[in-house]
């Protein structure tokens, strides 16, 4: 992997100097966005000015009001890390004591002395060279201070909304102003596979029940016998044939990931929404079970069984019967017991019985297999016509069947796991083969989840967050039922080193299994909606680990050696989520320079989880590292050859986008992204170390680094001006022990408010397409609020139209996740 990464420019001199090392290896955060946004009015920087003064009628500003107003935003606004996060409480000392102190003097530099009121021309330069200045002495007016922000090039909030609403409300206008044609288009792009597949199952439920109606339309006799009923009956029965087949196919997790394998049907039936679907499948059914009773128990039985349709009875051949008989055959009272059984199934799986009890919800849902066991019965006495129902309901029954006595067994077997709580809102669940056995696992996927100190009963469904040989892991975030609820409290009794049992069922496919499909790819996610296309980055690093630098040669169940692998835990008694990441000594073999670059080091394969880094002999201030080593890097390093060249228009590129509402989110997958960062940057330097002599430039795509560009934004609304400043900053500030933001831990400078997404598309398609000249398909991944979804989409469309109007082989093709 190889990680694109823009170097702030336009920065100022102070800021670049905190900055460590070069900013192209420790930045991803894009300055052309930043250059887009209107710097602070001077109105904004007047209001921040006495925001820190706390004073409105205040001429300077003392050093220590900076200071004190800085460390308060950082202790707000930072996280609250623990041992299994990136940054560490023993960081403190460098990024909220001395660190700090430091760079408010560096961000100060370029006042001018006499801006000083009470510090002396003399003392005050060296006092700042030194880094520390006199708190008692040193005052800013407030034009210096006005100019100096002005170099600060901070860009200008909007706090008349919130980011969230500003992101909808753009979004809507957007959508708004597009033509008609465009609208349609979009929306199609979003909900087309649905409309499509649902147009063609309303087709199949309407074309069987004009079938069965018009049998019993053109059979004179028999509708003069039976009257009314018996049309409406049959008419609903034939819809029926279908509506069912469907309704308990949704039901099976097996065949929608057996779906999603094939691109081409994956075009015509959208697999993501079939639990929707069921949900819509049950509805109709329903209906159309009531009217068909309806047709019978007030029509055909009553109907026919009238002493004067005595002599049409026996015209039709049928046999004479009274109402009370018809309700005693075999039809008539398994009807009646399917009738009841599916408004019993309604009526307890609606949402406010679901949030209520959910195992009342799944207990429920059981009824439906003796249900399925009367309506194939119900038909086989031949009142009307010979059996039919019974086989359209054999097959999905059975694979439901089968699919439940597989997650039964499952639960009887329980796996070995261990939770973690990372914050309020989300805990992280970590378990182990019960063989050791590898998982077979592809990137995006997800598994139902049970845990019987909760609820034996109850199956949920996760996104699986990493999986790496015989580990698996979940990020759940706890505030979204009772059941996760309940889990947080679980959490915090057993604690983050003690066994628990979980059922786990799957895994099953979901859209960003389809992530390796294409070589060039936009990935957006907002929250813990991230964490599918997060599995993607996990098994890309463990698929370079492996000693590949393109994981897509390997995209089918690969295994993946123990080689730095974050949840292994090989060699040693614990099982904690907190150990994630392998910590390697930068002061040994690794290399992790003091100018913030990864270098390569030695590392064993067979390296054990360490117990946190405050017993081990790396310093709680330095970052970690993993890499792969190759071991020609360093003879070509010394060769002094001239760099490879890449071809970027083979090279696989994937621009990876995550939306988080604080900075707190970060900490669920920061360690992740700077160890793809470090690792992606290690495998840039190996291809471009390569002599070009012995070693030919790599011209397939699987040959080269993967192009990673992260870009993290911040949408929460910052609660005054100085918070927005200071997160700005505080987000640009690394330190030779801290290469990494002091708000988020992250490697890469991080944006505030929305991004364009119109400019990150149109650059994309400027860049990929007119000036590395790739032809092919680009998959556009999102998850999120659907209206964003449909900016996406349009744009896909429209960059598609445009490439096609050039004669460019080119196509956007957007692919959105659903949950639940």
């Amino acid at each position: 992997m190889t990680v694109h990464q823009e170097e702030y420019s336009d920065a100022p001199k102070e800021l670049s100097d905190t900055t460590v090392g070069t900013s192209s290896a420790s930045m991803t955060h894009s300055s052309q966005s930043r250059r887009s946004q209107q710097p602070l009015t001077d109105e904004e920087i007047h209001s921040f000015f006495h925001d820190v003064a706390g004073s409105p009628s205040a001429s300077y500003l003392t050093f220590a009001q900076l200071e004190a107003k800085l460390q308060q935003v950082h202790n707000e606004l930072a996280p609250s890390p623990t041992t299994h996060h990136l940054h560490h409480p023993t960081r403190s000392d460098v990024e909220g004591g001395n660190g700090l102190h430091s760079f408010l003097v560096s961000l100060l530099s370029n006042i001018n002395n006499n801006d000083s009121e009470k510090s002396t021309t003399t003392n005050a330069p060296s006092r700042r060279s030194r880094g520390t200045i006199d708190n008692t002495t040193f005052q800013i007016s407030k034009a210096a201070f006005v100019d100096e922000v002005r170099r600060w090039d901070v860009p200008s909030p909007d706090q008349s909304r919130s980011e969230a609403e500003r992101e909808q409300a753009d979004a809507i206008l957007y959508e708004k102003k597009l033509p008609l044609r465009r609208r349609l288009a979009a929306t199609w792009s979003v909900e087309g596979p649905k409309y499509l597949f649902m147009a063609f199952v309303i087709s199949l439920q309407i074309g069987f029940g004009i079938w069965q109606g018009v049998i019993y339309v053109r059979n004179q006799p028999v509708r003069k016998a039976l009257g009314w009923g018996v049309i409406v009956a049959k008419f609903a029965a034939g819809a029926l044939y279908p509506t069912l087949f469907f309704m308990l196919i949704s039901m099976s997790r097996w065949i929608a990931t057996f779906l999603r394998r094939s691109y081409i049907i994956s075009l015509f039936i959208n697999a993501d929404f079939h639990q929707t679907f069921h949900v819509r499948m049950a509805i109709v059914g329903l209906l159309l079970a009531t009217l068909h009773a309806i047709g019978h128990l007030t029509g055909t039985f009553l109907y026919s069984s009238r002493p004067g349709q005595a002599a049409d009875v026996i015209a039709a051949g049928k046999p004479l019967r009274s109402y009370h008989d018809y309700i005693r055959t075999l039809p008539g009272w398994s009807g009646i017991i399917c009738l009841g059984l599916f408004w019993t199934i309604a009526l307890i799986s609606g949402p406010r019985v679901r949030r209520w009890n959910y195992e009342v919800f799944q207990l429920g849902h059981l009824l439906m297999f003796p249900l399925v066991g009367f309506l194939a019965a119900h038909d086989t006495a031949r009142l009307l016509q010979g059996p039919s129902l019974g086989y359209w309901l054999v097959v999905p029954t059975l694979v439901v069947i089968t699919e439940r006595l597989h997650r039964v067994y499952r639960s009887l077997r329980p796996i070995q796991a261990r939770i973690e709580i990372l914050d309020d809102e989300t805990v992280c669940l970590t378990a182990r083969h019960p063989k050791n056995k590898k998982w077979q696992y592809n990137a995006g996927q997800y598994i139902l989840l049970q845990i019987p100190r909760l609820s034996r009963f109850q199956f949920h469904p996760f996104t699986i967050s990493a999986c790496v040989d015989d580990c698996i892991q979940v990020h759940i975030k706890t505030t979204s039922g009772d059941w996760t609820a309940a889990l947080h409290r679980l959490a915090l009794e057993v604690g983050p080193n003690e066994d628990i049992g979980v059922g786990i069922d799957g895994p099953f496919g979901a859209p960003a299994q389809r992530f390796y499909d294409y070589q060039k790819s936009i990935v957006v996610g907002s929250g813990i909606g991230i964490t599918p296309f997060v599995a993607a980055l996990t098994d890309m690093e463990q698929k370079a680990i492996r000693g590949s630098i393109s994981p897509w040669r390997y995209r089918r169940r690969s295994s993946v050696q123990p080689v730095l692998s974050g949840l292994s835990r090989t060699h040693t008694p614990t099982l904690s989520p907190a150990k994630i990441a392998v910590h390697v000594n930068s002061r040994c073999s690794t290399a992790l320079g003091h100018d913030g670059n990864s270098e390569v080091g030695n590392v064993s394969n067979n390296a054990p989880f360490q117990e946190g880094r405050r017993g081990s002999s790396q310093s709680d201030d330095e970052i970690t590292v993993v890499g792969n080593v190759d071991p020609k890097l360093h003879s070509m390093e010394k060769l002094g050859q001239a760099k490879t060249v890449i071809d970027r228009s083979a090279q696989r590129r994937v621009n990876f986008i995550w939306l988080v509402r604080d900075a707190t989110q970060f900490l669920w997958f920061s360690d992740l992204l700077n160890r793809v960062t470090d690792l992606a940057n290690v495998h840039r330097k190996q291809l471009e170390s390569a002599p070009p002599t012995s070693s030919p430039a790599p011209s397939t795509a699987n040959d080269l680094p993967v192009d990673l560009r992260v870009n993290t934004f911040i949408t929460a609304k910052p609660k005054s001006i100085s918070d927005h400043v200071f997160r700005v900053l505080l987000d640009r500030h690394r330190s030779e022990l801290s290469p990494v933001s002091a708000l988020t831990g992250l490697r890469s400078v991080s944006s505030f408010g929305r991004p364009n997404l119109e400019t990150t598309m149109n650059d994309f398609y400027e860049d990929v397409v007119l000036t590395e000249g790739f032809r092919g398909d680009i998959g556009v991944f999102f998850c999120g609020t659907p209206v964003i979804g449909r900016v996406l989409a349009d744009q896909c469309a429209q960059l598609t139209a445009k490439a096609q109007g050039k004669k460019i082989d080119v196509r956007f093709h957007f692919l959105t996740e659903v949950f639940g």
